[in-house]
């Protein structure tokens, strides 16, 4: 898992716990890049989305995961598509 890359797995095989640490990690990030380009803090963040500002630490720290309600709250209080957080592929290099 060097250079940003996800572990590769075979088709149809289960997620690893390194994969999904690799996808946690890169969720955390997008959440705090998308906060910080609308100028958002993780207090404003937390206001304006009403995820727990703690939720979103251990989420920016590649902890934890959200619900499908609190990743939509969260998108819409970035400005982000979900699909814009949501993102399956390691980032570009």
């Amino acid at each position: 898992m060097t250079n940003g890359e996800f572990p590769a797995a075979e088709p149809g095989a289960p997620v690893g716990a390194a994969s999904d640490r690799a996808f946690l990690d890169e969720f955390g990030q997008r959440v705090c890049k998308m906060g910080a380009q609308r100028g958002l803090s993780r207090r404003a963040l937390t206001i304006a989305s009403g995820v727990c500002e703690r939720r979103l630490a251990q989420l920016e720290g590649g902890e934890g995961s959200l619900s499908i309600a609190s990743l939509r709250r969260v998108a819409r209080a970035t400005g982000a598509p979900i699909e814009d957080l949501v993102v399956d592929e390691p980032p570009a290099q």
